[in-house]
């Protein structure tokens, strides 16, 4: 380790240490806050606003935000916020001119197909940066998202209890929220309680968004950025801390195709199963959360696409599971390119996606007062090429400066049979420097059983950032791995790099326009450069154009200018025997696409690219659709197909790959979604169906059925493939009790 390396690592975290320790306790109530209504009588929870006390509540004030900035509203709102010792609502009674304008085309839980929409978005801790948003449709459809980093990150799959109905007139729909306290974290002072609050109403049709407070459109997702949010206060609400305790069973089998022990045919392999199972929540106090797990499983959990890879690094699967959903933000600990020093899919999953069984665990996510802490502790089974390990994570993150700044510190540990344990620790701060301008730093090491050594064992990560969509924007990055660089608990695609990274875009908001909505320009700059030699090992130049229509149509387009200076053989297809060798190429294509607006019942998209690829050619072409054929059955598909060539080697090869789902839900409790994908390159077709009757929230009957199919049985000298290569149905039942405290 050089002497300038170690000075700078020395004054980073004798800078970050002095900022954590400098953190100002900010004061919970800010001086904008408004009281909202607090009701004292009973709230019929039936949809309709046919109590008397509604009528002498004043509706909030909405402003259009989208196609045109306080343009004239379409249709009447009235629109309530209120609470009670337990509740807090959102209610309201939207009309429509023309009653066949309602877009209602989902019965299907979290499953948004460009329907009417009515939201609440709470900031319940008050922290301008993270917030739960509640939305529904005319069918009284429930979607929960959580929201993260200011709305630049988004979580659809986190769940939560609450309830909401909707009830159809012959002047549009009225609708009522209902979400529990209980559901919110949140700081309470004295009886007071401060969050931030959005509210918004979407017509699909005519592609326009109504909003409170007033929003001016500079930022893209301003109608649901917490720092946005209009302060409410709240007075001597219930802070229950309830207790649910979710029992499950399941049964079912697999069976797994298996070479015989003369290699001469296939049979197949049945395996049984039948297990208990459990879950439990609590809250220790309103801003504090506990889940523990017993034999934890996710077999209800919807397949990951299927993706085909054309570059010489893993490919990125989200997460999915909802255990590891609740108030997720807090374990962010990324750098550039999607790598994070956390990675909950590597907790429970091998690397083929594959499910190794988790033992049990515990996950704690909380606030005080301006500390953010989150904890992790999970131990797997056992697999066919791993030890039973132990993760650990802890995380903290405390504001300083401002409500918009924070520095914060992460460990992970990965243990196992003591040969390949594996520890990591990250420190990282962001500050709101002026405006809309933002410092981003990180410095993470990672230790496994290599001597250890301060830099190639390190990470470290700066950028700075305007974060605005209106007008101009800019990023400016650097990130610096070493060559021993590991997080077993993290995702990485390289090691022992520089990456200099930049993006300037401007975009226009065309309010004057009777066509355009937003026009922008933008471009990406980056270079890799291996630390090894400090040679270029990739380069992108990629300018970008796109607009958005007043109706809501999408293009986009760019061209990508594109370096890779490969050390080694990159094999593309190896049942083609398609390889690049090793060399340095230049190469630039273009791409193009389209989606369609969500107002209309079958939405088309299209997409393209072709040109150069390493020395040869590449065509791509993407078709996708939705279809609404009722509010009861979705119909969408996505299809892509790739043609590369390789003149001077006389090399080529293509791939097919098509995603079709259906979903049919009879009524927002009983659905069933079949996921159909194929994929040529690996010569697969994949069935994932799953049945769901869900009797209430966190009481379900899942039926779930998986088939993984051979497209190609035939192999030179092998025996055929049978049909199907891995087939499971299983059962599964939950039911939830509640203990309040």
């Amino acid at each position: 380790m050089t002497p300038t390396a170690l000075s700078l690592f020395k004054k980073l975290l004798l800078g970050l240490v002095c900022l954590w320790f400098m953190g100002i306790s900010f004061p919970l109530f800010a001086q904008d806050a408004i009281p909202i209504p607090k009701v004292n009588g009973q709230i019929v929870f039936d949809g309709k606003l046919d109590e008397p006390f509604w009528k002498d509540l004043k509706p909030l004030h909405m402003v259009m935000y989208a196609p045109v900035y306080k343009g004239k509203l379409s249709e009447k709102n009235n629109i309530y916020l209120v609470y009670d010792h337990n509740y807090i609502y959102l209610a309201a009674n939207l009309y429509y001119h023309r009653i066949k304008d309602i877009r209602s085309n989902s019965l299907y839980r979290d499953q948004y197909s460009s329907d009417d929409t009515f939201a609440l978005i709470l900031d319940t801790f008050n922290d301008n940066e993270n917030a739960l948003w509640f939305f529904t449709n005319p069918a009284g459809v429930r979607f929960d998202v959580l929201i993260s980093n200011d709305a630049l990150d988004n979580n659809f799959d986190w769940n939560t209890y609450w309830d909401v109905l909707s009830v159809r007139t012959d002047w549009g729909w009225s609708v009522e929220m209902r979400i529990p306290f209980s559901s919110l974290g949140f700081q309470e002072n004295n009886g007071r309680v401060i969050m931030g609050a959005e509210i918004y109403r979407f017509l699909s049709k005519r592609n326009e968004r109504y909003v409170y407070p007033d929003i001016p459109p500079k930022w893209d997702n301003g109608f649901r950025k917490p720092s946005k949010a209009q302060k409410i206060l709240l007075t001597n609400i219930n802070s229950s801390n309830p207790v649910y305790i979710t029992p499950y069973i399941l049964g079912g089998f697999e069976q797994q195709a298996q070479l015989n022990e003369s290699n001469t045919s296939y049979g197949s392999h049945h395996d049984w199963t039948h297990e208990p199972g459990a879950d439990v929540k609590l809250n220790l106090t309103s801003n504090i959360t506990v889940d523990l797990t017993a034999n934890t499983d996710f077999a209800q959990v919807e397949a990951d696409n299927q993706q085909v890879n054309l570059t010489r690094f893993p490919l990125f699967f989200p997460e999915k599971r909802q255990f590891f959903q609740e108030r997720s933000s807090i374990f962010n600990f990324g750098f550039s390119r999607r790598s994070r020093l956390f990675h909950s899919r590597r907790i429970g999953l091998s690397s083929t996606g594959q499910a190794i069984r988790i033992y049990g665990g515990t996950r704690l996510v909380g606030k005080l007062n301006n500390t953010d802490i989150g904890f992790i502790n999970m131990q797997t089974a056992a697999s066919t090429n791993l030890p039973s390990e132990n993760f650990g994570v802890f995380r903290i993150k405390r504001k300083v400066f401002n409500r918009y700044s924070t520095v914060g510190g992460m460990f992970t540990s990965r243990i196992g049979n003591g040969e390949t344990d594996n520890f990591a620790y990250g420190l990282d701060a962001s500050i709101r420097v002026v405006g809309d301008e933002y410092l981003t730093a990180k410095w993470a090491q990672t230790y496994e059983q290599q001597p250890f050594d301060m830099i190639p064992n390190a990470r470290m990560y700066f950028q700075w950032e305007r974060r605005r969509d209106s007008g101009l924007s800019y990023q400016l990055e650097y990130d610096r791995s070493g060559a021993h660089f590991l997080p077993a608990v993290g995702f990485i695609t390289r090691r022992n790099f520089s990456l200099y990274q930049n993006r300037v875009e401007y975009r226009w908001i065309t309010d004057s326009s009777p066509i355009f909505q937003q026009i922008w320009i933008n471009n990406l700059t980056i270079m890799y450069v291996r630390n090894s030699d400090h040679q270029v090992a990739s380069g992108l130049i990629n300018p970008h154009f796109g607009f958005d229509t007043k109706g809501g149509s999408q293009y986009r387009a760019q061209y990508n200018i594109q370096y890779e200076n490969l050390q080694r053989i990159f094999t593309l297809s190896e049942e083609n025997n398609v390889v690049v060798p090793a060399g340095s190429y230049w190469y630039g294509n273009l791409e193009f696409s389209y989606e369609a607006p969500n107002g209309w019942k079958l939405r088309p998209g299209l997409s393209s690219k072709i040109g150069q690829f390493y020395d040869g050619i590449q065509a791509t072409a993407g078709l996708s659709a939705e279809w609404n054929i009722s509010s009861h059955l979705e119909i969408s598909d996505e299809y892509e197909y790739t043609y590369i060539r390789f003149k001077k080697r006389n090399q080529r090869f293509h791939t097919h790959l098509n995603r079709l789902r259906f979903r049919y839900a009879l009524n927002t409790h009983l659905s069933l979604t079949t996921f159909a994908q194929y994929n040529s390159e690996i010569n697969k077709t994949s069935i994932n169906a799953r049945f769901r009757y869900n009797f209430e929230e966190g009481n379900d009957l899942w039926i779930v059925y998986d088939d993984v199919l051979n497209t190609r049985r035939t192999q030179t000298g092998q025996p055929h493939l049978p049909l199907s290569n891995y087939r499971a149905l299983l059962i599964k039942l939950t039911y939830t009790f509640k203990f309040n405290d």
